[in-house]
C-alpha cells in the first residue's frame, strides 16, 4: 500500500478541491519523479480534477488527460491552463531578468542557483522575489552597480 512507502502529503489550502477523489499534487509529483524522466509523457485516463496533469507539468513532463464528465473536464482544463500560464510567466520573467543580470556582470553569482531554480517551485518563487528586489535596487541606484558592500558599509569594487 502506498501509505507504507511514501508520505501522503496533503496539498496546501491554496489548491481548490475540484473532485471527490482528488489526489494531492505533492504526492503525484513524487510518483512522477520516481517513475518518469523530465520530458516524458504522463497519461491520466481518468483525469478528474487534473491534479496528475498539474503535477506532471510542474515536473516538466508532457501531460494528457481524459475525463468524460463535462463539469470536471471544464474545471480541470481551467486549472491546467492557469498552471501552464504561471509556468510560462515565471520562465519568461526569469529569462528577462537573467539577461539583465548577465548584461551587468552578476550572472556568475547566480550560476549555482540555475539548476535548483528549474527543479523547485518554491525556490523559483523565492528567487523571483529576490531577483525583483535586486533589479529594483539596481534600477534605483545604477551608479552602485559593480560595488559590493559588506556589513561594515565598506565598498569593494568587483
Amino acid at each position: 500500500m502506498i501509505f507504507n512507502c511514501i508520505d501522503w502529503e496533503r496539498d496546501d489550502d491554496l489548491v481548490r478541491k475540484l473532485h471527490p477523489t482528488q489526489k494531492p499534487v505533492k504526492l503525484l509529483k513524487k510518483l512522477i519523479e520516481i517513475f518518469t524522466d523530465e520530458g516524458d509523457i504522463v497519461i491520466d485516463p481518468c483525469a478528474g480534477s487534473g491534479s496528475t496533469l498539474v503535477a506532471a507539468l510542474e515536473m516538466k513532463r508532457k501531460a494528457y488527460g481524459f475525463e468524460i464528465k463535462k463539469d470536471f473536464h471544464k474545471q480541470a482544463s481551467e486549472w491546467v491552463d492557469v498552471v501552464r500560464q504561471r509556468i510560462a510567466d515565471i520562465d519568461e520573467y526569469m529569462n528577462q531578468e537573467l539577461k539583465l543580470l548577465a548584461a551587468i556582470g552578476i550572472m556568475p553569482v547566480l550560476a549555482d542557483f540555475l539548476e535548483d531554480l528549474n527543479e523547485d517551485k518554491a525556490f523559483r518563487t523565492d528567487m523571483k522575489i529576490a531577483t525583483q528586489n535586486l533589479i529594483g535596487q539596481i534600477r534605483k541606484y545604477p551608479n552602485e552597480v559593480g560595488k559590493l558592500y559588506g556589513l561594515d558599509g565598506v565598498s569593494d569594487e568587483w
